[in-house]
């Protein structure tokens, strides 16, 4: 399900670090299972989307991709 984005094929944790609504801080600790990293426009940060594994995508910054 990986989109080439990490080399060894797993993804890893979410880290509610710059990502800080009532959202991600749920998720803070749990695993997600791809990514799907966003154009930016406005020249800020990259972003992604993060699938976890219940099926749920959510955005997230790079900071906050614990990646395994």
């Amino acid at each position: 399900m990986n989109n080439g984005w990490y080399t060894d094929g797993s993804a890893g944790i979410f880290r509610a670090i710059d990502t800080r609504d009532a959202a991600a801080l749920r998720r803070d600790g749990q695993r997600f299972v791809d990514s799907r990293p966003l154009r930016s426009t406005s020249g800020h940060e990259m972003q992604f989307e993060v699938l976890f594994e219940d099926g749920i995508w959510m955005l997230a910054g790079l900071r906050d991709l614990d990646l395994d």
